[in-house]
């Protein structure tokens, strides 16, 4: 498991109900093969929520897709 101080952790982006938001990546691991994310997002301003999501969920900010 990696923890990430709160002065170290990276800007990401998190897919939630199909829209990307902006948060932070707070700790990675691995479980029966499966890596995943403790994240901190922001759904809009005063209303940021603590989820555990799978890797495939996060990238880092600023990586939006390009058709």
């Amino acid at each position: 498991m990696r923890t990430y101080k709160p002065h170290e952790r990276p800007d990401i982006e998190v897919l939630v109900n199909g829209i990307w938001y902006p948060g932070q990546l707070r700790a990675s691991w691995r479980r029966h093969g499966r890596k995943f994310h403790s994240v901190s997002w922001t759904e809009r301003p005063g209303m940021t929520r603590l989820d555990t999501v799978p890797a495939a969920r996060v990238r880092p900010a600023g990586q939006a897709m390009t058709a």
